[in-house]
């Protein structure tokens, strides 16, 4: 078995135009959907804000180019979820409306005041990526919580895209950090970075290993705070989590005025180390691989984030969010084939599970909806890095069996909720 080792790869942040079209979901994982507040055929300058919300946990939209608005539509997501959307054409480059400046410093500025700026901005936790994060947690009436970590390094081997962020401002990343921890009231400031980081950063740091998965955003809260927490359910209440490009982006909505108008992620083939880019939010998937030399073909898989923890995209003019993190081409030759075929018992994903979850058990009770069961086996300890799948000998699905074991979880919570 190939081991998973975290690399750096030393280059340069590559800046992408992007194309004459942008598709933009008036969409954010962890809040309510955005309203338009641009008209069809309505003319819109670059950083120009399109799409907002009265719900302080949502952050606003705003054009990533200067042009006209060519469609007010939908779009399903790979979810299956119908959202609506806005479609501009029109050019990236050029001046950029932005707000006024903040100059105060840090402690002469009201928590009131970042989180607001922050929620005109566009900065949302994760660069939009809600996986471990709630924005809520910016509102006045939430008990503040205990840490704010910052990820500097991304959970999976094959992506670059959050050192490479850190390693091009560290000044405002830990800046923009800073902010955040006064928005949000936390009493301790963490940097997740790996072993060549820790120079780039100033103050309290928890390393990650250099083998997969202790980059995950899971067991990096669990080392810093010394507990794996489920007492108060997903996401973690002590922990406030962002990543390196989110506090990049607070300082420079506080200090500059300046929207979230770009996605900086990691392009590559084949499951090799690949470039990084910035292209405009809204730039669809093919013309990402287009700029770098490569087609979309019949039967290819595209991919957001890395390959054990991403999800597959059926649309290849799906277009780049605040959440992209990472996006990968994989040809059809070289697909693997997972089956539905029956346990063997070899033992191989107890090995490797990193919660020391009977994974054999669970997931077979996963596969037939027995989620009692599932959950007597521990299914909510499960971090999803998706190593047990990596190893099955059978070449079972487990990662999704667990996925949909947790899905049902979740309707059934609700339906008790709502009876």
């Amino acid at each position: 078995m190939k081991r998973l080792i975290y690399k750096s790869v030393m280059s340069e942040i590559q800046e992408f135009a992007g194309t004459g079209r942008f598709v933009l979901p008036l969409s954010q994982v962890g809040g309510v959907p955005l309203e338009a507040c641009v008209g069809m055929d309505a003319k819109v300058e670059r950083g120009q804000c399109i799409g907002r919300s009265d719900a302080p946990e949502n952050a606003f939209f705003h054009s990533p180019a200067a042009g006209r608005v060519a469609a007010l539509s939908t779009r399903v997501t790979y979810e299956g979820i119908a959202a609506a959307t806005v479609e501009i054409e029109g050019d990236p480059s050029g001046a950029v409306e932005t707000l006024q400046p903040i100059g105060q410093d840090i402690a002469e500025l009201a928590a009131e005041t970042i989180r607001e700026r922050l929620r005109e901005a566009g900065v949302s936790p994760l660069g939009g990526n809600g996986t471990n994060a709630v924005y809520a947690s910016l509102r006045a009436e939430e008990d503040p919580p205990e840490m704010l970590m910052v990820l500097c390094a991304d959970p999976e081997p094959l992506l670059q895209t959050q050192r490479h962020v850190l390693r091009e401002a560290p000044e405002k990343v830990i800046e923009g950090a800073t902010l955040l921890q006064k928005a949000v009231g936390a009493g301790r400031l963490v940097f997740a970075v790996s072993g060549d980081q820790k120079s780039l950063v100033s103050g309290e740091t928890v390393e990650m290993g250099r083998r997969y998965p202790s980059g995950h955003p899971e067991l990096l809260m669990a080392r810093a705070t010394g507990a794996y927490r489920l007492d108060d359910g997903r996401p973690r209440k002590d922990i406030y989590l962002i990543n390196a490009e989110t506090a990049m982006a607070a300082c420079r909505a506080v200090r500059e005025g300046m929207p979230v108008l770009d996605k900086t992620l990691t392009v590559g083939r084949d499951g090799d180390l690949a470039v990084v880019v910035r292209v405009p939010l809204g730039t669809p998937f093919s013309k990402v691989f287009g700029q770098m030399g490569l087609a979309v073909e019949d039967r290819d898989r595209v991919f957001t984030g890395g390959p054990l923890m991403g999800v597959a995209e059926f649309d290849p003019d799906a277009p780049v969010t605040k959440g992209t993190d990472g996006l990968f081409l994989q040809k059809a030759a070289t697909l693997f084939g997972y089956e539905d075929a029956p346990c063997i018992g070899c033992g191989q994903c107890i090995k490797v599970c990193p919660m020391k979850i009977p994974v054999n058990m669970m997931t077979r009770n996963c596969e037939f909806g027995r989620i009692d069961e599932a959950l007597a086996y521990d299914l909510e300890s499960c971090i999803e890095c998706g190593l047990c799948a990596y190893v099955c000998t059978s070449r079972r699905p487990l990662l999704q069996y667990i996925q949909f074991a947790k899905k049902e979880q979740e309707k059934a919570e609700l339906a008790r909720q709502s009876a």
